[in-house]
């Protein structure tokens, strides 16, 4: 028989597809127990509904998720401000960029706090607990604050009237219904608490309880209480007393107040109640460098006591940290103890003044953290990550209603003339930003229009968004934003920028990193001279980071040298980074370019070189401190008789004479608002202004008396802020005819001052923000990129 080949096979199907519903709720929450942390589970499921709902519609697995991973922490609220709103330190761990996105998108500057124009600074942080910051402000009726920066949810309600007292935040267990609110006042002689629900919105007060009722009876009966240092820890409030020998318990569920005794071991600072990471109470001091935790269980008596559970010695993690201070002796401080983690400050015994730094050590690894640099405040709350109202369940939202059918006219039938006529007419550069990102019709009206935009720019001054201090020593600088609650587009820019500068690249050094050197045409300029690439120019409203190798060692031999930037007239191309060593014997300057990337190096000029010869030769100069103006930098001597000047379109020194008046301080040089140069100081309490320009009566150019404005009447509106009457103005820059002023208390500079803003054409003087007396850079909006034409765009 004929062999025969077997039938050919049938093509096989083709595979269904594959989608995200294929695994199934319980396979992808398998595989989010396996993510790293809790920030990272957010951002995974705000990828994809079917991730979102697969971790909503499962509180066992919200259970599980938290049993596996610490909640992490963002960082830290210092009140080095006083009265005014606590700034904040993030973390800076560059290797983790779902914390550094969680940092950018949250309003850690806590813009949404309300501001009444009253003549005292506003909010001071309580508590930090929960993802809540806990704020009050006495000067208003609903003065309580209760805010997430993540969720930017804010909660205000009716404070209680003395000031001693302390507040504590609690949010229900399961993430869901209301909060309440504790407020204790504790006295050595006995405590009284009140509660407040959010859901009801009253206060509860609760009878004042003695000491002497607090049960056990233990010794010391006078036991004495430092106040605003309660820690809560699972549920209870605890207040350590002075001798260390016993604490004060308020239960937060049945309000009850009692008394424990504490472990002893010699030499040990002060106890700090806290919890395990399984949730255990223990109680942890330093004696010297080494860290000792005591838990509280049952012994073998079945009595239940204080363990001594373990000992840590950090004299070998703390050696790496000792060039960090000019002395060799380094203080350890918990600050608090949460999930298991230890928050430490280190800083020099010898200056507490100095910086110090920020810790954290994990009781399960015995690993110790280096996070931020900090300024030793007894102030200072961490600020821990909860877990989000996103990812709880709620009711599902009604559906929406039908809407009408939209009516026929669209905007293109206004026309870009018109548009742009219409957008002259806006009150600022920053609605107008908002205002044109609203509709692509509005954006390709100003962006196609050159003249549209010096027309705007004409019109209205550029914005001032708040400033930059750098009190971090050799961090990052701080950014206070101007509290003007009347302005929401203000606002809402301050909270989309990136003030807090996360984008700066941080290695795993020892050092703190970046130090602020000028501010100018919407950049600042950083530097930092442990990298290779430590010259950094970052808009923090576009987030455009630009890296740059540091000036050659030719010029920066000296270490008194400043930086200026300076942006194209015309908001295109590239822009250049003028660096400036400057000493009282002469001057050496270099140029970098964006664009080219590379510096040049111009030769060393001598003063006597410097035209014209002006009286005296032999000038003095105070270092760092030009100021750039109509494309020149200005250093007025020491005698305030002339000033050294740079033309930065031409790389030539100059000098010129200055004015003069009878008890002047120092003068400033600005522009105008039409562009004018001018020179102002200040003597006591008046502002004395000339312009340069040409005498009508033998036609040379000249410094001429333009006004002077007496703010003497309008500085009394300040005098309540400052422990004594003598207040001093200082200038600090004079931008498109605003002149920047600082006012401080002349008899301690260490006092926080005010931030204020006069107009040379309006006269009016305004308190912007309150200040520490230190390195200070306005910083101004410059026009954005988004608004500039790159390349043609169409309505349509």
């Amino acid at each position: 028989m004929a062999y025969e080949p077997p039938p050919p096979l049938a093509k096989s199907l083709a595979a269904a597809p594959t989608t995200i519903c294929a695994l199934g709720d319980d396979l992808l929450r398998e595989i989010f127990l396996r993510l790293p942390s809790l920030l990272t589970l957010v951002r995974a499921t705000l990828a994809c509904p079917a991730f979102l709902r697969a971790v909503r519609s499962s509180p066992a697995f919200r259970l599980r998720f938290r049993d596996l991973h610490s909640p992490p922490l963002l960082g830290l609220f210092l009140d080095i401000f006083d009265y005014d709103t606590p700034a904040f330190r993030h973390v800076r761990l560059r290797s983790d960029p779902d914390l550094t996105v969680a940092i950018r998108g949250a309003d850690f500057l806590l813009t949404h706090l309300p501001d009444d124009e009253g003549p005292a600074p506003e909010w001071r942080i309580k508590d930090c607990h929960d993802g809540y910051a806990v704020l009050i402000s006495y000067n208003r009726p609903d003065g309580l604050a209760v805010y997430n920066p993540l969720t930017r949810a804010l909660h205000l309600f009716p404070a209680l009237p003395d000031e001693i007292c302390e507040y504590h935040v609690l949010s229900p267990e399961e993430a869901q219904g209301p909060f309440r609110i504790i407020c204790v006042c504790s006295e050595d002689y006995g405590a009284q608490a009140a509660v407040l629900s959010s859901e009801t919105r009253e206060w509860q007060i609760f009878p004042f309880v003695f000491a002497a009722d607090m049960r056990p009876v233990l010794q010391p009966l006078d036991e004495k209480y430092t106040p605003d240092n309660g820690k809560l820890v699972n549920g209870s409030i605890y207040w350590v007393a002075e001798s260390l020998a016993t604490a004060r318990v308020l239960n937060t569920a049945t309000m009850h107040f009692s008394r424990i005794d504490l472990p002893h071991v010699e030499g040990q600072e002060a106890l700090v109640a806290g919890e395990t990471r399984d949730g255990k109470l223990c109680v942890i001091c330093t004696v010297k460098l080494t860290l000792v935790v005591w838990l509280w269980g049952t012994d073998d008596d079945g009595l239940e006591r204080w363990m001594l559970d373990k000992t840590f010695p950090l004299e070998q993690g703390i050696d790496g940290l000792r060039h960090c201070f000019t002395d060799d002796h380094v203080i350890l401080k918990v600050m608090a103890i949460e999930n298991g983690f230890v928050y430490l400050s280190a800083y020099c015994e010898v200056d507490t003044k100095l910086p110090g730094w920020f810790l954290s050590f994990c009781l399960e690894t015995a690993k110790l953290n280096k996070l931020c640099p900090i300024i030793h405040t007894d102030d200072m709350y961490p600020y821990i990550m909860a877990w989000p109202p996103s990812l709880v369940l709620d009711e599902p939202p009604p559906p929406p209603l039908k809407s009408p059918p939209p009516a026929p006219t669209t905007i293109c039938d206004l026309g870009d003339d018109l548009l742009r006529e219409i957008f002259l007419r806006l009150p600022s550069l920053l609605t107008l930003v908002r205002a044109t990102l609203a509709c692509p019709a509005f954006l390709c009206a100003v962006r196609s229009s050159p003249a549209f935009r010096r027309r705007f720019r004409d019109l209205h001054s550029p914005p001032l968004l708040g400033l930059f201090l750098d009190i971090f020593d050799s961090d990052t600088p701080a950014f206070r934003p101007v509290r003007l609650r009347s302005d929401p587009d203000l606002t809402a820019a301050v909270r989309g920028a990136d003030f807090l500068l996360t984008r700066l690249p941080d290695d795993e050094g020892s050092a703190p990193e970046w130090s602020i050197k000028d501010c100018h045409d919407g950049y600042v300029v950083l530097i930092s001279y442990n990298r290779t690439d430590g010259l950094a120019v970052y808009n923090p409203l576009t987030r455009a980071l630009h890296l740059f190798p540091t000036p050659p060692d030719e010029i920066c031999i000296d270490i008194c040298i400043e930086y200026h930037v300076l942006s194209p007239e015309e908001d295109q191309g590239p822009f250049r980074v003028i660096c400036v060593s400057s000493e009282d014997y002469g001057a050496q300057t270099a140029v970098l370019s964006s664009d080219t990337r590379e510096w040049q190096v111009f030769p060393l000029v001598f003063a006597p070189n410097m035209r014209p010869v002006l009286q005296p030769l032999d000038e003095k100069f105070i270092p760092d401190n030009g100021k750039l103006v109509n494309g020149s930098i200005y250093w007025v001597a020491v005698s305030l008789a002339t000033a050294r000047v740079l033309n930065t379109a031409t790389m030539q020194f100059s000098r010129i004479d200055l004015p003069h008046v009878e008890g002047q301080e120092a003068l400033v040089a600005g522009e105008t608002r039409d562009g004018k140069l001018c020179v102002i100081c200040t003597v006591k309490l008046t502002l004395v202004v000339w312009l340069w320009g040409t005498n009508e009566d033998d036609g040379l150019e000249r410094w001429m008396l333009d006004k002077t404005f007496p703010l003497e009447q309008r500085i009394d509106g300040l005098r309540h802020c400052f422990m004594d009457d003598r207040v001093i103005l200082e200038i600090m820059a004079i931008e498109d005819g605003f002149v920047y002023l600082s006012a401080y208390c002349e008899v301690d500079l260490k006092l926080p001052g005010w931030f204020l803003s006069f107009c040379l054409e309006t006269e009016e003087l305004n308190k912007l923000c309150p200040i520490i007396h230190d390195d200070m850079y306005p910083y101004i909006m410059a026009w954005p990129p988004s608004l500039v034409l790159d390349k043609p765009c169409s309505s349509s």
